[in-house]
């Protein structure tokens, strides 16, 4: 992302707007708001977040109805200091689909 901008101000191009689509699943959670430090730092204009949605019977990650109690708990608490870290910033911040109700049902089992 930094090449990217650079050669847009070398140029003289507007900067590209910036969107970057974060796929979560139980062995990410924990993440959440390291990714929106991320976008942060790299000037992003939009985060979004979402929960896997298996596409085939590969063994992917663990769902996200799989997931620790106590690390559903924690990833609402990131939701939640993400979303003041990217609104602080200018950053637009999504919560997609069902993600959201999906840890809080994990947290409450």
């Amino acid at each position: 992302m930094t090449i990217l901008r650079m050669r847009a101000r070398k140029t003289g191009v507007k900067l590209p707007y910036v969107k970057l689509n974060a796929v979560l699943y139980a062995e990410n959670i924990l993440g959440i708001e390291d990714l929106a430090y991320y976008a942060v730092e790299n000037h992003v204009n939009e985060m979004q977040y979402e929960r896997m949605e298996p596409q085939t019977d590969l063994r992917p990650p663990s769902e996200l109805k799989d997931a620790d109690p106590d690390h559903a708990a924690e990833a609402l608490r990131q939701i939640k200091s993400a979303k003041a870290i990217l609104e602080a910033n200018n950053i637009t911040a999504s919560f997609h689909g069902d993600l959201i109700s999906t840890l809080e049902a994990c947290a409450r089992a």
